[in-house]
């Protein structure tokens, strides 16, 4: 994950709706990340697709096939208790390799 709301960690109100972005691409230039699964301590909490260019990811790897490789979602936060959480993706590529991206800190704030 590149961001959540611009910064590396964040706190967010307990009914927040943080946007987080990255980027995920698939070692094999066959194959194209399917599924992107944002977790909360562990537990699926949002998905989303890839679903915009990232120019500097192809440019900085050398794979013209990582272009297409940004993603971006809101997060909500009802239901999670105040306090620090861990906030991370996971991704499935369509050639059926997973991978988990490295994790962020969320602090959800009291009511």
């Amino acid at each position: 994950m590149d961001m959540i709301d611009g910064k590396p960690a964040v706190s967010v109100p307990p009914n927040g709706n943080p946007q987080i972005s990255g980027w995920a691409a698939c070692v094999n230039a066959s194959s194209t990340p399917a599924d992107i699964n944002i977790l909360i301590d562990k537990d699926p909490v949002a998905a989303t697709k890839i679903s915009f260019s990232r120019p500097d990811v192809a440019k900085a790897y050398g794979r013209p096939d990582f272009e297409k490789s940004g993603w971006k979602v809101l997060v909500p936060t009802a239901g999670i208790k105040a306090g620090d959480h861990e906030l991370t993706a996971r991704v499935t590529c369509s050639g059926g390799e997973k991978g988990v991206l490295p994790s962020f800190r969320l602090l959800v704030s009291g009511q």
